[in-house]
């Protein structure tokens, strides 16, 4: 039976939400797990707000499972640009100065564009990936892409996205969900999704996996 290593952040999620809220059964992977049972057998590791560095921190549970094949959906989380780093943040909270900083967060997000996880660090994570897990395929689920109004709110993103993608496309066997965007699949935050995205990502998923499993 194929093993399936299936790691996210929040974006494969359940989520209430005013518009394009998605319970469990719909969302992609438990689709999948569903379209797959008695064929593959996937272990899940789905976590809000995480980075590549967080997923990977679950490494030594993940060798254990001895997966076949990984699916990697991860990297909004690490090229969001930002006005403070993650550091910076917790002292920020720890100090309570978030009211003042609140007025300067547009500006220091334009012009410091943080990113909790630099393009060479997800790079680097990724290769970590592959080594430690050294699987039959390594698939990764694209960033999408930013909308208009999400790069008028943060400045760049488009470019971060592209460029993060771009690490994923070489170091990975990459599938494309760009069409979630055009196909109105991203709910008003910008980067999470509604069972129009679910729906089309379970799509292309499945497809991948039809290779693999008979």
């Amino acid at each position: 039976m194929v093993k399936i290593l299936v790691l996210t952040d929040s974006v494969s999620l359940p989520r209430k939400y005013k518009e394009g809220s998605v319970s469990f059964e719909k969302t992609y992977t438990y689709r999948l797990q569903e379209m797959y049972r008695g064929a593959a057998v996937f272990f899940f590791f789905q976590m809000g707000g995480a980075t590549i560095t967080d997923l990977y921190k679950q490494i030594n549970y993940c060798k254990a499972f001895q997966p076949d094949i990984l699916l990697l959906q991860v990297g909004i989380v690490d090229c969001a640009p930002r006005a403070f780093s993650r550091l910076e943040m917790r002292l920020i909270r720890k100090w309570r100065l978030l009211r003042f900083t609140k007025f300067l967060t547009g500006f220091l997000r334009r012009y410091r564009g943080i990113c909790y996880t630099s393009k060479l660090n997800f790079e680097s994570h990724i290769g970590k990936f592959s080594t430690a897990l050294d699987v039959k395929q390594f698939y990764s689920i694209s960033i999408i892409p930013a909308s208009d109004e999400y790069e008028r709110i943060l400045p760049n993103i488009s470019k971060n996205i592209y460029e993060y993608n771009d690490i994923l496309k070489n170091r990975t066997e990459f599938i494309d969900i760009s069409e979630v965007l055009l196909a109105g699949g991203v709910i008003e935050d910008h980067h999470h999704i509604n069972e129009i995205g679910h729906q089309i990502i379970f799509n292309m998923v499945s497809d991948r996996l039809k290779e693999w499993i008979n």
